[in-house]
């Protein structure tokens, strides 16, 4: 019994909560109107109290709610686990693989049930009201108690939680507490997850205490929990190991490109997994590795980092790279420049901080809440519909759908329950599965998910190749190339830059009405012609050196080029050397004017000269007319003299060359 100096009231715990003792704290910044009150605890396995209830609480979201009962972004980010590392990493070290162990405390907010349910309303943010029995209560979800030591208040405290009208959602440590629940066996893998675990036995039931911090939110504004929670999300992980660049991007409510992106998300979020258009399932949002070294899911045509560097061009690209002789960037700066956003978004240059970096570089920061909320809307008007088009209405993308749809039906309605699992919890569960069972160790659950996992894909191949197959010489490995070519930075990009064209020259700055227009002249080639233009001739205008990001200019041009037609409103006769023609005709003697003086070792005489230059001229044109791109200025009367000349001028370089290697050898 505690004798005089130390009292603790007595409180008896209703059926329906789970108490657990800890030390209650609080934590706010200088000039911050947001408090966060917050107790440090511990959940175990080993005790018959709270303790032990409020481990069977730290259950993931995938757990709570299902993903095809969510259309928001946000709680759906919030159902990404790694099982992977769960089982090969923290499962083992929770199990001796090392002689000392611990776990940091988890993280956790407390929320009223109904905020990860975006079809309903959210309720109201609880205020705190002290209540006649000395506890502090937040409406009937949750309510705390300082002990007293000495007559005077101290730290430690009772936390006590109502499950039915409150949830817990952890923010940071959710692969740890999964871990910890499986060896105390709170956790039992159903389903596909099963997958993960089939070779790692529960063994014992550790005798340790898992901390955990549970923080709520006061304030006399109105708070947003879901916004302050992906905040700290960020902050905490980031000043510890940083996630993964998309999970930043969508997390991130500060940087005006990362917003942007998160718009994108969040519409295509209402259309859930949808395959007959563009949606989550085609977004990759769960993407758990930087994209540079990310094995895409083939479904995917594009990427939270690919959305935002088209943003980074749209809003802060440099004039330097506006003119139409601009081929390649010599080096991949963050663009930065201010001019075009203000002349999007007039009205918001008061609500942004530019903030330099230790590299000189900068960002565009939103200043508070109110700035995230205006910049949103905005955006939402403004440029939204700039990147709906694209991924809406281009009939390559439309292909693309089409050939999902097909996929979808013939994994779901008619092949067996692995098909359907595997098509639920991988393509449409939004927990990066697909990158999961991909680095999962070796076992018989994990090779068959992985069959089914490739036929799904090999079956969404061919029904895109079907969709393409106007001439018997297309293959599949060909259309799926097409589609890595789609989803690459270069091409997204370009195309944004495309549309910023469009709107300076021909549509007095209306950067929607661009990218209609440019769809829509888009649409009048086929997709055999699209195959050409984004493959063989792509491929002769940058000399075969891919798709890498600094092709920005190039997918501009070629765009332009297919908007133009035969118009001659940007590329004629008088400025024939700046068209893709042209490159791809320049390029090519290059190549040739290389080989020929390799081979050679002097100067081809005018006769040589002229029968390469024809040649070239020839196979050009095939390719520019099964592109579907061939207008009247693209003659040999043309093209002849000035292809002479610059083939000429390549052999004069590439014999000056070979002979200052042969004097340095002397």
């Amino acid at each position: 019994m505690p004798n005089d100096d130390f009292q603790i009231d007595d409180v008896t715990a209703q059926p329906t909560s789970i108490s657990v003792y800890g030390m209650l704290g609080t934590f706010s910044l200088p000039g911050s109107p947001l408090k966060i009150v917050y107790a440090s605890t511990f959940v175990s396995p080993k005790r018959a109290d709270g303790h032990k209830m409020l481990l069977k609480q730290l259950q993931p979201m995938r757990e709570r709610i299902e993903s095809s009962d969510l259309t928001d972004l946000q709680s759906l980010l919030q159902r990404d686990l790694n099982d992977t590392r769960v089982a090969q990493e923290l499962i083992p070290y929770l199990q001796g693989n090392s002689e000392i162990g611990f776990f940091p405390a988890i993280l956790a907010v407390l929320l009223p049930k109904g905020y990860l349910h975006a079809s309903a309303t959210p309720p109201d943010y609880p205020k705190p009201a002290p209540n006649a029995d000395g506890f502090t209560s937040y409406g009937d979800c949750w309510s705390y108690k300082k002990y007293t030591i000495s007559n005077e208040e101290s730290p430690l405290g009772l936390l006590k939680l109502n499950p039915d009208r409150s949830e817990i959602i952890v923010l940071d440590g959710q692969h740890r507490a999964t871990a910890f629940r499986y060896v105390s066996k709170e956790f039992i893998p159903k389903d596909i997850y099963q997958t993960f675990y089939e070779n790692v036995p529960q063994g014992e039931v550790p005798a340790a205490d898992l901390p955990i911090t549970l923080i709520w939110f006061e304030s006399d504004a109105p708070i947003a929990p879901a916004l302050i929670s992906r905040r700290l999300f960020v902050d905490v992980n980031n000043n510890a190991k940083p996630v993964s660049e998309s999970r930043t991007i969508l997390l991130n409510d500060r940087t005006v490109t990362a917003v942007g992106t998160q718009e994108l998300y969040s519409d295509c979020a209402k259309r859930g997994f949808s395959a007959n258009r563009f949606s989550l399932l085609q977004g990759a949002f769960d993407l758990d590795d930087d994209i540079s070294k990310a094995k895409f899911c083939r479904f995917a045509l594009t990427a939270p980092p690919l959305i935002e560097s088209c943003l980074r061009w749209a809003m802060f690209g440099s004039t330097t790279y506006d003119n139409l002789d601009r081929w390649r960037v010599e080096r991949l700066r963050l663009q930065q420049a201010l001019f075009r956003f203000e002349q999007m978004f007039p009205d918001l240059r008061e609500h942004i901080d530019v903030q330099s970096d230790d590299d000189g570089s900068k960002d565009v920061l939103l200043k508070n809440a109110d700035a995230v909320r205006l910049f949103r809307s905005a955006f939402s008007q403004v440029y939204l519909p700039v990147l709906r088009t694209f991924f809406d209405d281009w009939e390559v993308m439309k292909t693309h759908y089409s050939a999902a749809e097909r996929t979808k039906v013939w994994a779901t309605e008619e092949e067996g329950a692995t098909y359907q699992e595997v098509w639920q919890k991988v393509f449409c569960g939004g927990e990066g599965l697909y990158y999961s069972i991909a680095n999962a160790s070796d076992g018989k659950r994990t090779k068959n998910y992985r069959r089914v996992i490739d036929q799904i894909e090999e079956k969404l191949s061919t029904h895109r190749h079907l969709e393409f197959k106007a001439t018997s010489d297309i293959t599949t490995k060909q259309v799926d190339s097409f589609y890595v070519t789609v989803r690459t930075k270069a091409l997204q990009v370009g195309f944004v830059m495309a549309v910023d064209y469009i709107a300076k020259v021909f549509t007095e700055g209306q950067r929607i009405v661009a990218a209609e227009r440019l769809v829509e002249r888009l649409n009048t080639h086929s997709l055999p012609e699209w195959l050409v233009i984004l493959g063989e001739l792509r491929h002769q205008v940058v000399a075969g050196s891919g798709t890498d990001p600094k092709m920005w200019p190039t997918f501009r041009n070629l765009f332009l080029r297919v908007f133009d037609g035969d118009n001659g409103e940007i590329y004629s006769g008088l400025n024939i050397e700046e068209s893709p023609e042209w490159k791809a005709l320049s390029s090519q003697a290059e190549i040739l004017a290389k080989n020929v003086i390799e081979t050679d070792e002097q100067m081809p005489e005018t006769k040589a000269i002229k029968k390469h230059c024809k040649a070239l001229i020839e196979n050009c044109t095939e390719v520019i007319t099964r592109a579907g791109l061939v207008s009247e200025w693209f003659t040999p009367q043309l093209l002849l003299p000035k292809l002479e000349q610059r083939f000429r001028e390549q052999c004069e370089y590439e014999l000056s060359w070979c002979l200052g290697v042969l004097l340095c050898y002397r």
